[in-house]
């Protein structure tokens, strides 16, 4: 038994003369005949004007054009992109030593960044962080809150610090006036760690509202 496909074929090839006289008597004895679209003229190639149009200095300032469109398109780029490294671009930034209260760290942040002037800021939290540079009794604190000061003053090349307290501290659990009496004494630490550093301390008053207090 032949194939589907080569039976097919048979039977088209065997009815294809049938069709094509039948379609040529249909079109005779119709009296409706549908006009033919003339055909359109497509006028010649002409080189000549795609030479003079494309000349050497024409093709020179095309390709110098887009080369400074690609440069400034990869200058845009980078200079905004957030995740470049530091030392493409001095980016400028200031440290905080906050507690690690959630209350206190938002009203922080633009707060120095706009007393510094300063696009970023490195946050180092600890709870009631003002005791510790005040006392300097825990050691392994105290080490800890330094490293991080470091890296922000010497990497990130910080331009101010800021230490900040603020009241019903539950890492130090103190009144108000036992704070900022801390609080002085964490800024004449730090002024003295960091000498060549822009050193404030910051009462955050209702735990909303930052504030120079020395």
């Amino acid at each position: 038994m032949a194939p589907f496909w080569t039976t097919l074929v048979s039977f088209w090839t065997t009815l294809a003369p049938f069709g094509t006289n039948l379609a040529t008597r249909l079109h005779k004895k119709t009296a409706f005949i549908v006009p033919k679209t003339p055909k359109r003229k497509i006028p010649a190639f002409n080189s000549t004007k795609i030479n003079q149009s494309l000349t050497l200095p024409a093709l020179f300032l095309s390709r110098k054009r887009v080369f400074q469109s690609c440069l400034v398109l990869a200058i845009i780029i980078h200079q905004n992109n957030p995740y470049y490294c530091v030392k493409d671009k001095m980016m400028s930034f200031c440290t905080a030593i906050n507690c690690m209260d959630g209350r206190v760290q938002m009203p922080v942040i633009p707060f120095l960044q706009d007393y510094f002037k300063a696009e970023f800021m490195d946050s180092i939290t600890e709870p009631g962080p003002v005791r510790v540079l005040a006392q300097t009794t825990d050691a392994a604190m105290l080490n800890s809150i330094m490293t991080r000061v470091d890296i922000s003053v010497n990497q990130h090349g910080s331009c101010g610090i800021a230490v900040c307290a603020h009241p019903d501290c539950a890492g130090n659990p103190i009144d108000d006036d036992a704070q900022k009496a801390q609080l002085k004494k964490a800024v004449i630490f730090l002024k003295e760690a960091y000498p060549t550093v822009k050193v404030v301390g910051l009462w955050i008053e209702n735990n909303l509202h930052p504030q120079e207090y020395c």
